[in-house]
């Protein structure tokens, strides 16, 4: 499994402002040690069916990232996601 290195929200560029709208704020932000971005969101049980057009827009982003960025949403403390998403891509 990959280390990664904590960079957190403050350190990615605030070009979500530029915006009137928030679309996906993520959790967590990890630099990978290949050099790739990994977001994670998280969401409790409750909040998975309401948030389907968050996971297609992390997963929208991640596609055309050109390989540079992995998303995955974490559903109710389920971090094997995180491993699952590293290990296939």
């Amino acid at each position: 499994m990959p280390t990664l290195n904590w960079i957190g929200k403050d350190a990615v560029i605030k070009h979500h402002k530029d915006v009137p709208f928030r679309l996906l704020e993520p959790d967590f932000i990890c630099a990978l040690q290949d050099g790739r971005i990994l977001v994670v969101e998280y969401k409790g049980a409750h909040l998975w069916k309401e948030s389907e057009e968050k996971r297609k827009i992390g997963r929208l982003w991640a596609e055309t990232s050109d390989q540079k960025c992995l998303f995955v949403m974490i559903k109710d403390r389920d971090w094997n996601g995180i491993e699952q998403i590293l290990k296939t891509s």
